[in-house]
C-alpha cells in the first residue's frame, strides 16, 4: 500500500456529510493497493476534517544479525593486491 496524506480543504460536496464547513481545513488521504507483482487494484480517497485525524509512526532499530552486539560491521582496514 503506498499512502499520501496531504493538507487540503473540505469540498463543499462534502461538508454536509463529514458535519464540517466547507473550505475548512483538511487532511486528504490516497492510498493506492498493489498486489504481489506491483499492480494496482484499488485507490481510495478520504477527507478528514481537521482534529479528526492522526498519524503515529513508530521506528524500531532492528539489531544487524552479522554481529554479535547488533551494530553495523567496522569496514576492514585489510588490502588487498591484484594478481
Amino acid at each position: 500500500m503506498h499512502q499520501t496524506v496531504a493538507a487540503t480543504v473540505v469540498p463543499n460536496e462534502f461538508a454536509k456529510a463529514l458535519g464540517a464547513d466547507a473550505g475548512s481545513a483538511a487532511l486528504e488521504v490516497i492510498r493506492r493497493y498493489l498486489d504481489s507483482h506491483g499492480r494496482l487494484f484499488e485507490i481510495s480517497e478520504s477527507i478528514h476534517p481537521a482534529g479528526r485525524y492522526v498519524v503515529t509512526s513508530v521506528l524500531k532499530r532492528v539489531a544487524n544479525p552479522g554481529t554479535a552486539d547488533g551494530r553495523a560491521p567496522r569496514p576492514s582496514s585489510k588490502t588487498r593486491s591484484r594478481s
